[in-house]
């Protein structure tokens, strides 16, 4: 945007483009709303963001999206430099393409409003906004016409790139899928061994932290809630299919502590050893 920094605002009947560099610090006095949508991309620096009750944090190369009549507001991080470009719009600016507003993978409908692009993305985007703002400060033959086509080539651009991410989350999901089974199968062949999530993440080569997170995350589970559950079962099937001493299975199952054992067993099934012994001849 800085190849004509003296064009700071245009508009035209649908779209209204302003361009901003401040170093100083800058808050919006209020939190605000219009019927327009609004597309706020971040040159340079970092800001809050405040929409419909949810607080973001953009950095450069980050697209935000706002829905008409969203209420939003931006504020400083602290660090003030920053370099931006917004673009309003009305839906009727799209002509007969007003129905990518409603598309469920559009960037206005998606869970965050912000889409950040990569560095071939960003040049690419940044070519776009200012060739809206040139047309709109020139107002050649066809302006509207012309306005209209670059408005949709944004909108799809940034929902191929919307697209594309969700399809790397998914990917990224599936792959999350895969290896947290094979960290369950791991445990389920394993348990009697002395297992930790240092021990597991040298296996598997993830960090001890990651795989905590991704772990509960992908059953439910914390890693030793699910190793526990597993040796307790593995116990009351010993118990009710041989006559072995309790601290024998404790022993075979994992454990390197009877009383631990025991006062395990007895939180998940709710009666001792023995007692589960005695109930499941």
């Amino acid at each position: 945007m800085d190849q004509n920094p003296i064009i700071r605002r245009a508009s035209t009947h649908y779209f209204s483009i302003q361009y901003d560099k401040r170093s100083a610090p800058f808050n919006m006095p209020t939190h605000h709303f219009h019927s327009n949508y609004e597309i706020y991309y971040l040159l340079s620096g970092e800001r809050n963001y405040f929409i419909d009750g949810h607080f973001y944090h953009v950095t450069q190369g980050d697209l935000v999206f706002i829905k008409k009549n969203a209420v939003h507001k931006t504020t400083t991080t602290g660090k003030h430099d920053h370099e931006r470009v917004v673009l309003y719009f009305d839906q009727a600016a799209l002509g007969n393409k007003q129905y990518l507003l409603d598309d469920p993978h559009s960037p206005f409908n998606l869970d965050s409003p912000i889409l950040s692009l990569n560095v071939h993305e960003q040049k690419y985007i940044e070519d776009l906004f200012y060739e809206i703002k040139e047309e709109s400060s020139v107002r050649s033959l066809r302006h509207e016409e012309f306005m209209e086509a670059l408005l949709i080539h944004l909108f799809i651009f940034s929902l191929r790139c919307s697209e594309k991410k969700l399809q790397q989350n998914e990917n990224n999901e599936n792959l999350l899928q895969t290896k947290i089974a094979e960290v369950v199968q791991y445990i389920n062949q394993h348990y009697h061994s002395r297992i930790t999530l240092e021990t597991l993440s040298k296996q598997f080569y993830i960090s001890p932290y990651y795989l905590s997170r991704i772990f509960k995350k992908a059953t439910g589970f914390s890693f030793v809630e699910y190793l526990t559950t597993v040796r307790i079962k593995e116990a009351q099937k010993m118990l009710r299919k041989t006559n072995m001493k309790v601290s024998d299975i404790a022993a075979d199952v994992g454990f390197e502590n009877i009383s631990h054992f025991i006062k395990i067993f007895k939180k998940l099934s709710q009666c001792s050893p023995l007692q589960y012994r005695k109930m499941n001849p």
